[in-house]
């Protein structure tokens, strides 16, 4: 079985050993099969880690003054989309029954919560070129799992980004992106 430390130094030195590309957890579990509970575990420390550092940016919030209360909300509701996507990743680790070819709304609901960006290079200012029509400025703006053009109106959610890009039906796209 394969232990931590030869994941950590896998990712430092080993086939992950490019500097642009850190692994994702699927994967690291692609390639080490027997390290799924040690990805679990991790993702477990870094909620734990993410719901500490909340609730510490909320006791300051209590005292701080109005222009850092913003700047605190702002934070804090990062964090919120940053473990809302760890629950998720957790969630899909876990065995799902491959026998069902429907979906359920839970299927739907955990499709909603992939981000977008794990389908399209977004910028830091959220705003791209549309994919859906010819566009010279960035139309296209990302609001995590929902998207909007102010070009051709163009708009939906994840769900309706992957059934574009992949030409997928509902179905196919939520399956996709729960990896059912």
């Amino acid at each position: 079985m394969i232990t931590e430390q030869e994941i950590d130094w896998f990712m430092d030195h080993g086939i992950f050993s490019d500097k642009l590309h850190k692994p994702s957890y699927n994967e690291l579990i692609q390639t080490y099969p027997t390290a799924l509970h040690l990805v679990k575990r991790n993702i477990k420390q870094e909620i734990k880690f993410l719901k500490d550092k909340t609730n510490n940016l909320l006791a300051h919030g209590a005292v701080a003054d109005e222009g850092n209360r913003a700047f605190i909300h702002a934070l804090e509701e990062e964090h919120q989309d940053e473990l809302a996507r760890l629950k998720l990743q957790l969630k899909l680790l876990e065995p799902r029954d491959e026998t069902s070819c429907f979906i359920t709304p839970q299927d739907i609901a955990l499709a909603k919560l992939v981000p977008i960006s794990n389908f399209i290079k977004i910028p830091h200012s959220k705003k791209s070129i549309c994919l859906f029509h010819a566009d010279n400025q960035p139309s296209l703006h990302i609001y995590g799992t929902t998207y909007h053009c102010f070009s051709c109106g163009s708009h939906g959610s994840t769900i309706d980004i992957v059934m574009k890009l992949r030409n997928l039906s509902f179905t196919n796209a939520v399956k996709f992106l729960i990896n059912k």
